[in-house]
């Protein structure tokens, strides 16, 4: 997430939504993102490439199958823990 900015704000909105347990859709975040860092496109495999890790999770909502949404895996939030341990 550290070698993109448009990941790592991925990876803050994927944080903050969860933390406050908003339900954002994948294409309401794409579209929070400035438009300046990158393409739509960019976003999107941005995504799928955490996704495909294992860093993200998406989730499809129970009352409209075409709605997805993503939350932090287990895994990343214990390593974002351990890091925010070291900073402190």
């Amino acid at each position: 997430f550290q070698s993109d900015i448009t990941k790592f704000k991925i990876l803050l909105l994927v944080i903050k939504n969860f933390q406050k347990n908003i339900n954002q859709t994948i294409e309401e975040l794409v579209d929070e993102l400035p438009k300046t860092i990158s393409s739509r496109a960019n976003k999107l495999n941005c995504i799928t490439e955490a996704t495909n890790h294992g860093y993200f999770i998406k989730e499809t909502s129970k009352s409209d199958q075409r709605k997805k949404y993503l939350k932090p895996s287990q895994e990343l939030l214990d390593e974002l823990n351990q890091f925010l341990k070291i900073l402190d």
